[in-house]
């Protein structure tokens, strides 16, 4: 009888600790929710405002990819090494 209330006990405890688990999650999920929408708010404004370089996402998403894979200091540093070797001849 002692080792099943020292089990429904533990269990317990348990339930309570993955109960709590559960809420800090659920909070920082609709944390993150919230955060994600305002971001996508703030992509959908800019990309719709008068001024925006472009309002084609693909497009967007390509600018991106070249800027994480560094290509623009890529493209700068060819320019310049171009422009050097042209004063050069």
């Amino acid at each position: 009888m002692k080792s099943a209330q020292d089990a429904v006990h533990k269990n317990e405890i348990n339930y309570s600790n993955n109960q709590t688990k559960l809420t800090d999650t659920q909070a920082q999920l609709d944390k993150l929710t919230t955060n994600l929408r305002n971001l996508s708010d703030k992509l959908h404004q800019a990309l719709n405002a008068d001024n925006a370089k472009t309002n084609d996402r693909n497009l967007l998403d390509r600018w991106i990819l070249e800027l994480s894979q560094n290509q623009l200091n890529k493209l700068q540093n060819d320019v310049t090494s171009y422009q050097k070797k042209r004063n050069f001849d």
